[in-house]
């Protein structure tokens, strides 16, 4: 019969003393002593005799903490990399993978008043969407979560009348919204509304605001697309936008206000299966 080792925790003192018994936790009971200097350092001894000889004490037995040192170096004599000079982002493999639907449709509403922004978090489908909320201008002193089933508005208050807020939520989704209550595109809202057809997706403008604004988009990845809209005060505008396979990444600016800003980037789900996504050649997202 194979004999197996059994361990004996106590310090060498004095033989009336010397337990035989096998100690449940030796190796807690072995950092406990060895850690203290003035209690001697426990041992250990199998009954085929000795198992190394390292150590200190008398009929081969072993200090504990003597074989975890030899087993587990300092964490610094593990690995010293050599970094290389010209450090890059790792790049994503290219090509594309199928992927299953997702429960969630998550969508951004959001414009500027005198009494601060009100965000609009909504989620169409039946499951509960989680979106978290980061300010850059002071908003917030952490960001906040919430988790939407339905339709949710949130209070900003803008003390300082500006806002950099991004939200972000389940596959990729990130809308960026930037701008200042005084602008002239305070009361420009952008969202996407749905898919159009089995590829694209349908934007939905509005402009809350006192006065015309021109609006500038562009395709930031997916796809390549460019146009230039006119968007008159209390007037609201449904545009197709291409995408592929329902991924899209669209930035808006204004002409009439240098401090507006919108970029929209996810996928928008239609309950069926679709692609992933794929290297991204446009602006990274912050």
């Amino acid at each position: 019969m194979q004999q197996w080792p059994k361990f004996r925790t106590e310090a060498p003192t004095a033989w009336w003393s010397r337990s035989r018994m096998v100690t449940v936790s030796p190796l807690a009971a072995a950092w406990a002593a060895c850690a203290r200097p003035t209690v001697p350092a426990p041992m250990m001894t199998t009954s085929a005799g000795p198992v190394v000889e390292a150590g200190t004490g008398a009929d081969g037995e072993v200090c504990l903490f003597t074989l975890l040192t030899l087993a587990c170096p300092h964490k610094g004599a593990r690995w010293n990399p050599d970094p290389p000079a010209v450090q890059l982002a790792p790049v994503q493999e290219a090509g594309r993978r199928p992927a299953r639907p997702l429960p969630y449709r998550p969508n951004v509403r959001g414009n500027a008043g005198v009494d601060g922004f009100t965000l609009g978090l909504g989620n169409s489908a039946n499951q509960s969407t989680h979106f978290t909320v980061y300010g850059y201008a002071g908003e917030f002193t952490e960001p906040r979560h919430f988790d939407v089933v339905g339709k949710q508005e949130v209070q900003i208050p803008l003390p300082g009348g500006i806002f950099d807020l991004i939200v972000t939520g389940p596959n990729r989704f990130q809308h960026e919204l930037k701008g200042t209550t005084a602008g002239a595109a305070a009361g420009v809202d952008v969202a996407v509304a749905g898919r159009r057809g089995k590829k694209d997706v349908e934007l939905e403008l509005s402009n809350d605001g006192p006065s015309t604004v021109t609006l500038v988009l562009k395709s930031l990845q997916y796809v390549d697309g460019t146009e230039n809209l006119t968007l008159k005060s209390g007037h609201r505008k449904k545009l197709g936008w291409l995408a592929a396979e329902g991924w899209y990444d669209v930035e808006i600016t204004s002409p009439d206000d240098a401090s507006f800003r919108r970029r929209l980037t996810g996928r928008e789900e239609d309950g069926k299966t679709g692609i992933s996504g794929w290297k991204r050649c446009g602006a990274p997202l912050r």
